[in-house]
């Protein structure tokens, strides 16, 4: 009995070495062949070229992302359709000074954010980073996600782009 184990256990080590003989046989080696910049996996990503910030601006005001004229004017029978905040309505309520614009959207060009804000006198779109001064000498402090925080008569307050 001792012989046949002996047996068993010389075929499985046979078995075992012709296995990995073959294995490494049939595995090639790869040669030292340099990759070129096309192929290079660890290369820096390509951003896409950032648009101007007046051809964005361009391109909301023809998609009217922000409802039609008499919406941005802030008619008051469809108010409650409006989705931007009207600026000059919301001061004007606490019983301040009346801004002469409005809020109408928050853009981000790389890692600077910009405040989109429609003069109601002239109907034109300009773009605010923080710490600019806004029409009307208020204060641009913060611009969240989806409000802004401003500085008027020395009290601060946040506009929220969605009510």
């Amino acid at each position: 009995m001792l012989n046949f184990n002996k047996r068993i256990a010389l075929f499985w080590a046979l078995l075992v070495g012709a296995t990995a003989i073959t294995a490494f046989w049939q595995i090639q080696i790869p040669e030292n062949v340099p990759m070129s910049p096309e192929k290079e996996i660890w290369q820096e990503l390509k951003l896409p070229a950032t648009e101007e910030v007046e051809t964005t601006l361009a391109t909301l005001k023809r998609f009217k992302l922000w409802g039609d004229a008499e919406m941005a004017q802030g008619n008051p029978n469809k108010a409650g359709k409006n989705a931007s905040t009207t600026a000059s309505t919301a001061t004007g309520a606490a019983g301040k000074q009346p801004l002469s614009w409005q809020l109408v959207g928050i853009v981000q060009q790389g890692h600077q954010r910009r405040v989109l804000l429609l003069d109601n006198a002239t109907q034109k779109i300009s773009a605010h980073s923080v710490e600019n001064t806004l029409p009307g000498e208020v204060n641009l402090i913060a611009i969240h996600d989806d409000a802004i925080e401003i500085k008027q008569e020395g009290k601060i307050e946040t506009l929220r782009l969605y009510q």
